[in-house]
């Protein structure tokens, strides 16, 4: 499903209400506007970047629609501003410095190959994320990450069965389950500014 720019929009101006009325120290409010995209549950990531730079400063999110969307960013802006513990808290000085990134999941699909070489034409830089799952070990990459970073196909995969914790050729492994999946990724331009839809070609 692809989400319409003024519901991408929405979301990420109410991740950034969230994250001051949390510094302001004021309860947050229910919004009523754009309730319908607020009540759909889907996989859903909230990621701060330092601005202008877009070096990544706080990252959470759910891979599984396990919430609807107002509880989930509500949780997730707080986690990936001062929980997340890759990286310092974000303090309230900052907020004019960083800029707020929602990523909005499709349901992952396995990828199903005759050979695990097959792999590597399946999948798409700048579309498709990641899940590697072996039993309890599970790593997920967002679609931007191996677009910003330039990896290719074989990096995608490697580091991501990394992620999982697993050895960087696990995907060669027959238990070793892939899904690709794609995202709606809309970021503001500047601290508090205009919202776009990312595309990354």
């Amino acid at each position: 499903m692809k989400i319409r720019l003024s519901d991408g929009e929405f979301l990420v101006k109410f991740a950034r209400q969230v994250i001051e009325e949390y510094f302001g120290k004021e309860r947050v409010k229910t919004v009523e506007d754009n309730a319908e995209i607020l009540s759909k549950s889907m996989g859903v990531y909230v990621i701060f970047r330092v601005y202008p730079k877009g070096y990544i400063r706080g990252c959470a999110g759910y891979m599984e629609p396990i919430m609807n969307l107002e509880r989930a960013i509500r949780e997730l802006t707080i986690y990936a501003a001062v929980r997340d513990i890759r990286y310092n808290p974000i303090r309230s000085s900052e907020l004019n410095a960083v800029i707020i990134e929602i990523s909005l999941l499709s349901k992952p699909e396995i990828i199903e190959v005759e050979s695990t070489d097959d792999y590597i034409d399946k999948i798409k830089i700048g579309r498709d994320g990641l899940i590697v799952e072996r039993g309890r070990f599970r790593g997920i990459m967002l679609p931007q990450i191996p677009f910003e970073q330039k990896w290719g196909p074989k990096e995608l995969l490697s580091l991501t069965c990394l992620k999982a914790g697993l050895e960087a050729d696990a995907y060669i492994d027959g238990e070793t389950k892939i899904y690709r999946f794609t995202a709606d990724i809309f970021t503001e331009t500047e601290p508090r500014g205009k919202v776009i839809r990312r595309i990354m070609k």
